[in-house]
């Protein structure tokens, strides 16, 4: 139901740009040359598992249920949901892979966790496309989390 992007969480000291670049390697070949058979079935069951743990409860039975009905215009998708998902084929996954997952038009943002004393405690960096092909625009962003767990932004461009 709802868009997710990807993320990669790094150890300390590997390299931000590495795991970016690997990222995008990925998708340019998903892009060009689609999932393989492997990779399809792996995502169809992954698909299934996701929806029955989401509908788990009947709270979440209800959620789903209002928001296909007030969303979507109809309660009963979510009874054909993984029937709908079970006919995505591979084509489909390559088309879409190279219309809304170009690299060349994501933001990344990298979390990092300031030293002691430092402020806060993390940082963000979000990495934007710019106007020129391979040039990015970087603002650094500090969160300053209260004690109750509320979170303020604030940018800062360089």
């Amino acid at each position: 139901r709802a868009a997710g992007a990807g993320g990669a969480q790094l150890k300390p000291g590997a390299s931000e740009d590495r795991v970016i670049e690997e990222i995008s390697d990925a998708l340019r070949k998903l892009a060009a040359e689609g999932p393989t058979a492997t990779e399809m079935a792996r995502i169809h069951a992954q698909a299934e598992r996701d929806w029955l743990l989401e509908l788990a409860t009947a709270d979440d039975r209800a959620d789903a249920i209002n928001y296909y009905e007030t969303i979507m215009g109809s309660a009963d998708q979510v009874n054909s949901y993984l029937d709908r998902i079970a006919r995505v084929g591979a084509d489909e996954v390559t088309r879409a892979a190279a219309r809304w997952l170009d690299p060349d038009s994501a933001s990344v943002l990298v979390y990092r966790r300031l030293e002691d004393g430092a402020g806060s405690g993390e940082q963000g960096v979000v990495r934007v496309p710019g106007n020129d092909p391979g040039a990015e625009l970087e603002q650094e962003i500090d969160v300053d989390q209260s004690t109750d767990g509320a979170a303020e932004l604030s940018k800062e461009s360089r």
